[in-house]
């Protein structure tokens, strides 16, 4: 599933009722290029991260999460009061997480419709999220580092120490053997992160990944 903001430049946060989400095959073949898009009965605003938990599709939506059925047609709205730009969403597998890059806050989002999410300390401008073995990892646009973050919201966000390798970090992943890859938007590059967290490699140059 891949999620398309579909704006102009410089308005990647606009409640603009523009955006759609394209579904691929396992090949990377376009099983359908607008598998889900922006109705009047399901508004996308620039569509950003996403997450799967059990068959739910989770989209961050600017101020709330919009979720689509990945066996039917249901769709439906996470209210998230308070959220500014809500921008990646991660998964430990049993619940969705959303970062918000304004307010440096990730959610742990309650699905029950109660709205009782559970604020974690993210870094200054958060922005990807990720899981592994059950820990949680994130990235700073400002702050062009990568984070340890602690899902119970107790402890602060713990940086790698790593800034000097990048300019604006925007998403992350954690590959099995623990090894890390990041997306720098405007130093253009994708790199990998050795497991020991030390060491920084690019494998890939590329416009605003």
């Amino acid at each position: 599933y891949v999620s398309n903001i579909e704006s102009k430049p410089d308005e990647y946060w606009a409640n603009d009722g523009k955006g759609f989400i394209s579904r691929l095959k396992p090949d990377g073949k376009v099983d359908a290029i607008r598998w889900r898009t922006s109705t009047p009965k399901c508004v996308l605003n620039a569509p950003k991260g996403m997450c799967i938990v059990g068959r739910t599709l989770y989209v961050a939506d600017n101020s709330r999460v919009v979720t689509f059925s990945l066996t039917g047609a249901g769709t439906g709205v996470i209210k998230v009061p308070g959220a500014k730009q809500l921008n990646d969403m991660a998964t430990d597998g049993k619940v969705p997480y959303v970062s918000d890059t304004e307010t440096g806050k990730v959610y742990r989002l309650d699905v029950s419709g109660r709205g009782k999410h559970h604020v974690i300390r993210g870094p200054k401008s958060v922005n990807g999220i990720a899981f592994w073995k059950g820990r949680m990892y994130g990235v700073s646009w400002d702050l062009h580092d990568v984070y340890e973050l602690d899902p119970s919201g107790k402890s602060d966000p713990k940086p790698f120490g790593l800034a000097r390798h990048f300019q604006n970090l925007d998403g992350i992943e954690v590959l099995g053997d623990g090894s890390f890859v990041v997306s720098d938007f405007t130093g253009n590059q994708v790199c990998l992160i050795a497991p020991n967290r030390k060491s920084v490699a690019q494998v890939a140059a590329c416009e605003s990944p």
